[in-house]
């Protein structure tokens, strides 16, 4: 199992639909370093290999903010992040095939953070 805490916060789907692809592309960036940072400091290299196995994952996003959102925005938010964790290789591909469940949740409150736990 894999658990990171990240300081960037997940950005709703509604900020991705209504502005240009540059930044969405610019935050998956974000998300792959600071993703890479903190498991190049969590976790020795013999569990983040082990990490990418080519198997189904559980993937947990709980993202503590400011305001929450509705449900349907917070998730299409996190399919930047998901494509940060694919490219990073902790998980195969975000569709159902090897994401085995997704689960979304979010508090209102500081410090903000994104607690990504991949099972």
């Amino acid at each position: 199992m894999i658990e990171l805490k990240i300081s960037k916060p997940i950005k709703s789907r509604n900020f991705y639909d209504s502005n240009h692809w540059s930044k969405k592309h610019k935050d998956r960036k974000e998300f792959e370093s600071q993703i890479a940072i903190a498991l190049l400091e969590k976790y020795p290299y013999k569990e983040r290999q082990a990490a990418q196995k080519r198997v189904k994952r559980q993937v947990t996003i709980h993202s503590q903010r400011m305001r929450t959102l509705d449900y349907t925005n917070l998730v299409g938010g996190c399919k930047v992040l998901e494509d940060s964790l694919v490219a990073l290789g902790l998980i195969v591909d975000d569709r159902p095939e090897w994401v085995d469940d997704l689960k979304v949740t979010q508090d209102k409150g500081k410090p903000y953070y994104t607690k990504i736990t991949i099972e």
